[in-house]
């Protein structure tokens, strides 16, 4: 809205532009406003449309997931009201009676933080009663949140309910795709997700490749869910995200939900590509430098401890350079930032550790926090 408001900048980016076919407008988030920025500019917007942004909700989302026949949780979507969602957690009662907990989550939610956890023990038989007891049975994921209001904010916007997915060994997994303007599909990278929070409902940060045990299951998952978008006419990138349960037969993979957007684990990939110039290679299923030799990565956007409100940016780089820490473009391994702006006013970064496996980068990770936590300690 700010460079809409302001004329003279648009004028100004248009002569930096030059030949408006040759650029295109990138963003977070497609919506009107960035649709009127790049009609303003003259040049493409590559970003799906916000008019079909709703394949991009919880209950587009079930939709296409239906129509390309994945796996996804038991539940109902297209509710609109608290009422419904009551009728909705009684069938699904009825159709599992042993499921102890659901979920339910607005229509457009952001990390996990508009979901809400239902507990389904000893479960009320009719609408009168749950409706009564629903407030008690309900713990919205967002701090500071009661249940009267999360329900309020579900009549406004909607949502969907879901059967919570439950087992002793759990991953959330995610697929990152890119739809060109050729509708050609390209898988772009594979995640296991770090989540937290109530019952690890929020997302924390991401380990890159996702796990070679189910690599290749979710990818092929992700294709066929960014295959019908693509046919719905979807343009840009995006995530699809999984719950995947260690069973005895083998993994099972719930698709939960498709992010039309950049996410969480978008800057920590590009950094990665940057800083080595390499591809990801679909086939293998993991990310090779020039010379061909894979590389990992364990990243978080949220790293946030009460004692780093004592560093500096600066004091970031001395630590790394110092502990051997830092990012060596011969090897092609290290850490590098990100969001340091917010260290000294509120103790948060990021950081991306970058190895040639999953276990160096987790090292380097752990290692990395260490070092900070007892350097920000320091007198």
């Amino acid at each position: 809205e700010k460079l809409i408001e302001r004329p003279r900048l648009l004028q100004r980016i248009r002569t930096a532009v030059g030949d408006p076919a040759t650029a295109h407008l990138s963003c977070f988030n497609a919506t009107d406003a960035e649709v009127t920025l790049a009609v303003r500019l003259g040049v493409p917007l590559y970003a799906c449309d916000p008019a079909l942004g709703r394949w991009g909700s919880k209950s587009g989302s079930r939709h296409a997931f239906r129509q390309a026949g994945v796996q996804f949780p038991d539940g109902a979507e297209d509710l609109r009201s608290r009422a419904e969602v009551v009728e909705a957690l009684l069938a699904l009662q009825q159709r599992q009676p042993t499921l102890r907990r659901a979920v339910v989550k607005l229509e457009e939610g952001f990390s996990g933080e508009g979901n809400a956890l239902v507990d389904l023990k000893n479960l009320e038989t009719n609408v009168a009663a749950l409706d009564a007891n629903l407030n008690r049975r309900t713990v919205p994921v967002a701090e500071g949140l009661s249940a009267p209001d999360f329900y309020r904010k579900f009549n406004q916007m909607g949502g969907i309910v879901e059967a919570f997915v439950s087992g002793a060994v759990k991953r959330s997994p995610s697929v990152q795709l890119r739809i060109n303007p050729l509708a050609q599909l390209e898988l772009i990278s594979t995640h296991d997700q770090v989540l937290g929070g109530a019952d690890e409902q929020v997302f924390l940060g991401s380990e890159f490749p996702a796990n070679a045990d189910y690599r290749r299951d979710i990818k092929n998952a992700g294709r066929r869910v960014g295959e019908v978008l693509r046919d719905a006419g979807v343009l840009g990138r995006m995530a699809i995200d999984f719950l995947s349960v260690a069973e005895e037969s083998g993994w099972q993979h719930y698709t939960i939900e498709i992010n039309l957007r950049k996410g969480g684990t978008t800057l920590p990939y590009q950094m990665l590509q940057f800083l080595t110039a390499g591809h990801y290679d679909e086939a293998a299923g993991e990310f090779l430098t020039p010379l061909g030799q894979p590389r990992s990565y364990v990243a978080s956007d949220n790293l946030v401890r009460e004692s780093f409100r004592r560093l500096v940016p600066e004091d970031l780089i001395d630590i790394l350079v110092e502990h051997g820490l830092h990012f060596d473009n011969t090897r092609q391994t290290g850490v590098v930032f990100n969001l340091i702006g917010a260290l000294a006013e509120f103790g948060k970064l990021g950081l991306v550790a970058i190895g040639c496996d999953r276990a160096e980068a987790q090292r380097l990770f752990d290692d990395t926090v260490a070092v900070l936590e007892r350097e920000a300690e320091r007198d």
